[in-house]
């Protein structure tokens, strides 16, 4: 992810935050996010030259465009895992409680691919869904108003391209 490619753009995307964990732990977890990603590629019947249907990254450092990618996944722990629509303005985000392993990862990937995740949109935070969720409750509370609000998590969603 520090040099990511283009395709991360208009691609689904699975990304795998390891900032800060001891380089065993890197190690076991990049060589488990590379046996799920030649699996998928294997099955989709990838063709050398052509960009995959969905393709894999892996972050090791916060450099490049790192902190960019992990702030459009509202992701914070590492490791963590997300898939990214930036096309669709959505992403995906493993959310456990239990130790990331292959199995995990395989499972989180297999179910995005057979479309049973929930999807949450591109750029906001927790908070910000929370507040939306609020903010329509008063909405239906409050008088009808001729006046439209712009919310948070909608103006960061405009501009979804990756620097």
């Amino acid at each position: 992810l520090a040099r990511p490619i283009e395709e991360i753009n208009s691609v689904p995307s699975v990304c795998l935050f390891l900032e800060g964990l001891p380089p065993y732990r890197q190690h076991q977890l990049f060589q488990n996010l590379l046996e799920v990603a030649n699996e998928v590629h294997a099955s989709l019947g990838r063709v050398d030259g052509q960009v995959p249907a969905i393709i894999f990254f892996v972050a090791l450092q916060p450099s490049g465009a790192v902190p960019q990618v992990r702030k459009m996944s509202a992701m914070t722990a590492s490791p963590s895992l997300v898939i990214l629509d930036v096309d669709g303005e959505k992403r995906y985000r493993l959310e456990s409680d239990k130790d990331l392993d292959a199995a995990e990862i395989r499972g989180f990937v297999a179910a995005f691919r057979e479309g049973k995740l929930q999807a949450e949109p591109l750029g906001s935070s927790p908070e910000d869904e929370d507040n939306d969720v609020k903010r329509k409750q008063s909405a239906e509370e409050a008088p009808a108003s001729t006046e439209t609000e712009a919310s948070p998590a909608k103006a960061r969603r405009s501009g979804c391209t990756l620097l």
